[in-house]
């Protein structure tokens, strides 16, 4: 492969016991998948009817981490990871390693296009209302989740992305550090993190959209790269939609991000 790859990376909020309008934001995410101007889609937090199903010809190839092997343990969303990778091109050498996590099970969603990797993740949040056995407690989790990553990562040959909802950032101009010691730890395996190290990024979590009940203006949704150059980057799917009945709400509780590579 030779030229550009657009790879983004959307959390869709798509879990009907969690947040409101799933199906209705479905769709409508559907619609707007469609308009997207990227090569390959990594999504979280998708539990709904498969998004392939509906986005037709604009993503013809698609693959999930689900369904993961039984596994004994109390696990939210049935046991379902909630990734899944989109492309307009095919694939190769999918392979699916799940993370060590509690409540919700986590994975790591591996393709190749080409000559470039793409790793999708959802890593484990700051449950700050929930109790967590372990002494280091959910940044603990969320930093061996990390860890791991970079294991994986350290195991592919040539240019590689990782794409996902990380749940930790570093903080900057207008916005808040979450779990920076996750952060570090998985930046110091890419070279280039484009959106954030971009001119003036925006917040992926914001406390100004209506979704968000918790938190801080943050940068937790990451497009990380190694082996290639950024030839630019944006947030995506930040603007409200409307429902059929004439609501107008956010498309999730996330905002997404959209990276241009030259290969």
């Amino acid at each position: 492969m030779t030229g550009r790859l657009r790879i983004a990376t959307f959390n869709a909020g798509l879990h009907p016991e969690w947040f409101p309008y799933v199906d209705e934001r479905a769709a409508l995410l559907t619609d707007a998948l469609t308009g997207l101007e990227a090569d390959v889609v990594a999504l979280q937090e998708v539990w709904t009817e498969p998004l392939q199903r509906l986005v037709g010809s604009a993503y013809p190839h698609s693959v999930s981490a689900d369904p993961l092997p039984p596994a004994a343990g109390a696990w939210a969303a049935g046991g379902a990871t909630g990734v899944m990778l989109l492309s307009r091109e095919p694939f190769d050498d999918v392979a699916v390693v799940e993370l060590d996590g509690l409540l919700l099970r986590r994975a790591v969603l591996t393709v190749r296009i080409g000559s470039v990797t793409i790793m999708a993740t959802h890593l484990t949040a700051y449950l700050r209302n929930a109790e967590h056995p372990d002494p280091l407690g959910w940044p603990g989790e969320n930093q061996a989740q990390g860890r791991r990553v970079i294991e994986l990562a350290a195991g592919v040959p040539g240019p590689l992305v990782l794409a996902g909802d990380l749940n930790c950032g570093p903080p900057g101009p207008g916005l808040i550090g979450e779990m920076e010691e996750s952060y570090r730890t998985i930046r110091s395996a890419f070279e280039l993190n484009p959106y954030l190290e971009g001119p003036a990024p925006q917040c992926t979590w914001c406390p100004g959209n209506p979704m968000v009940t918790v938190g801080d203006h943050g940068v937790i949704d990451h497009v990380m790269a190694r082996g290639l150059r950024s030839a630019g980057s944006r947030r995506i799917f930040d603007r409200p939609v409307v429902l059929p009945d004439g609501t107008a709400t956010p498309l999730s509780d996330h905002y997404g991000v959209l990276v241009e590579f030259e290969i």
